[in-house]
């Protein structure tokens, strides 16, 4: 097992340093279709920790990563990697548009698919082509682009109008495939658009219109149609409402909590949509809530959660949405 470890450590070294490293296939025509029974680690917030196997503050050593299942007999590895486009300001020292081109390129070292995190139906203030949004959301007042900002912990955020009308989908249309091409263009094989959800946050933007379920399909399609362009696929997060709208347009989902605080808002039921249709559902479940002081899980341990989790789903538990760190990984099986 040392070996093996050490022979990995090696890999994604030589990864780093611009050695070409095998990429996983993708089709010639199209783009990355996954199918269920994928093990998926999601790691937002980077490590401060340096050396080898661990790459922009994403950490891929086998030794740690690599986790016995509650029912397992031994460790199992992720073969997806959900990490942000950009590499996080405190691996960089303060640069905000470095992308993580270097940690897409040591997951295809392990054979592994790459999933390009940004959000689609949110601005986030610290991102590098913020700037740009909030001079145009100035220079078109009456678009009403953007609105008040999110309740903690996400208050640095605000959402995106995604109604037609005063050329705010063209606008937006502009900066998502913008980002997408990023992506593309530095080797991740798919897209995870977060936030894709304004219509059930009409109270909480204070839209004076509100976002209908219809706007939201319309913003949601073209942001699929996007990523197809670019030869992505691309993930539906959290919407599941509309999964079954959606099914058709998206090639994978990914569901934070919808077994505990995001059952009202986002179930859980919805989304066997995709995994009857051969597309994979990624569903973390978190130890804790987002409060200060946190809640606990009622479930209170991974091996339950997993117990709990919905038949078909890839299921993972980790510590809280808000501190996605690399550690704990618990894969369900």
């Amino acid at each position: 097992m040392i070996s093996r470890i050490l022979l990995v450590v090696a890999v994604l070294v030589a990864g780093c340093s611009g050695t070409n490293v095998p990429v996983p296939d993708r089709p010639a025509n199209g783009w990355w279709r996954p199918h269920p029974g994928v093990r998926w680690q999601y790691q937002l917030v980077p490590t401060t920790r340096t050396g080898p196997g661990i790459v922009n503050g994403i950490n891929l050593r086998p030794d740690e990563v690599c986790t016995p299942p509650p029912k397992g007999a031994g460790p199992v590895c992720p073969d997806v990697y959900g990490i942000d486009l950009w590499v996080d300001s405190q691996v960089t020292g303060s640069a905000t548009d470095v992308v993580n081109t270097e940690a897409v390129k040591a997951i295809h070292s392990l054979s592994a698919h790459a999933i390009c995190y940004f959000s689609g139906g949110t601005l986030e203030a610290w991102r590098p082509d913020a700037r740009k949004i909030l001079d145009w959301d100035a220079a078109h007042p009456e678009a009403h682009l953007v609105s008040k900002a999110l309740a903690p912990p996400y208050d640095n955020e605000r959402w995106f109008n995604v109604k037609p009308g005063a050329g705010r989908l063209e606008f937006l249309t502009e900066i998502m495939a913008a980002r997408m091409k990023l992506c593309a263009d530095n080797g991740f094989d798919a897209v995870d658009p977060d936030w894709p959800d304004a219509w059930l946050h009409n109270s909480e933007a204070g839209w004076s219109e509100p976002v209908t379920a219809a706007d939201q399909l319309g913003y949601n399609r073209m942001l699929a149609g996007a990523a197809h362009r670019l030869g992505l696929g691309i993930v539906l997060k959290n919407d599941s409402k509309q999964a079954p709208d959606l099914v058709g347009d998206f090639d994978l989902a990914v569901i934070e909590d919808c077994q505990w605080t995001g059952a009202d808002i986002q179930p859980c039921d919805p989304l066997t949509a995709f995994t009857a249709a051969g597309k994979p559902v990624l569903h973390v479940e978190y130890l804790e809530s987002d409060e200060d002081p946190p809640e606990r899980n009622p479930l209170g341990t991974p091996a339950a959660i997993c117990a709990a989790a919905t038949p078909g789903f890839d299921t993972i538990v980790k510590k809280a949405s808000k501190t996605l760190n690399d550690l704990p990984w618990t894969p369900c099986r």
